[in-house]
């Protein structure tokens, strides 16, 4: 397989973080909609076997191709991007997925180049949109890998407690392995989700310490913190940002600040 990183004006994100439970889904479904929301043409992919962006967004998968077709490694069932994508709405696209992709591993494990096969069926197809939004496992498998090489930066949500905030030097190690792969991976900010603001100092001490590894790595703490909010998760394919929860208008704050850092770019 040749793998290909042509210069384009796209650009491909990766939300990631090895610990479950932390909003990826979310945060990658709020990214999406506020980019839509913006006139920009969006391509979310659900790279994860849970397929829990595909249940959020209220698809059933029984009748239709999934991730794991229009990835290849399935000799028998291999399936065209126009033949899996599925319409959101205007400006928003989803690859699926389901179970079937915890098939991939084994089959990604034992080919040369299996880290890539991600970056090379986004390559075909990503001049069809502005952003390429990726939901990744709650692992560092081989799934991830491909996440991390097909990006172009990261986005990295995390809850501001001991737990999770340990276990993101896991992933950072990680990062700096998979730049071998792709030298132009980089982190464009972690994100605080979930966030119990009437915990005011546990919630400092776990911010600040994340804004210390964050300068280290050179990049930062995005200002706007997500709160916990059982609303957000909400099975729909309504906008996020229609339901007016503490959540939503968090994740709007969140995308503003997102573009306006692209912006001065």
């Amino acid at each position: 397989m040749t793998l290909k990183r042509e210069i384009k004006m796209t650009k491909t994100i990766a939300i990631v973080n090895q610990k479950g439970g932390v909003a990826k889904t979310t945060t990658a479904l709020a990214l999406g909609h506020g980019l839509a929301a913006s006139g920009k043409k969006i391509l979310l992919i659900d790279f994860d076997p849970q397929g829990s962006l595909t249940t959020f967004l209220g698809y059933d998968t029984s009748d239709v191709p999934t991730a794991i077709e229009w990835l290849g490694v399935q000799r028998k069932h291999v399936a065209a991007f126009d033949d899996v994508v599925l319409n959101v709405n205007a400006n928003l696209d989803l690859i699926p997925s389901d179970i079937s992709l915890e098939e991939a591993p084994g089959y990604l494990y034992s080919k040369p180049g299996g880290h890539g096969y991600l970056l090379a069926v986004i390559s075909e197809i990503k001049d069809r949109y502005d952003y390429v939004i990726i939901d990744t496992s709650p692992s560092l498998n081989i799934l991830t890998i491909n996440a991390l090489v097909a990006a172009d930066e990261l986005i990295v949500p995390f809850k501001p407690e001991v737990g999770s905030v340990k276990g993101i030097s896991l992933l950072l190690d990680t990062i700096r392995d998979v730049r071998a792969l792709n030298r132009s991976i980089r982190i464009a900010g972690f994100v605080v989700v979930m966030a119990d603001k009437r915990r005011k100092q546990a919630l400092k001490e776990n911010v600040d310490y994340i804004q210390g590894v964050a300068r280290e790595n050179g990049t930062k703490v995005y200002n706007s913190m997500i709160r916990a909010s059982a609303s957000a998760t909400r099975l729909t394919k309504e906008d996020l940002f229609t339901r007016g929860t503490a959540a939503s208008d968090d994740y709007a704050a969140f995308v503003q600040e997102y573009l306006k850092g692209e912006n001065k770019q």
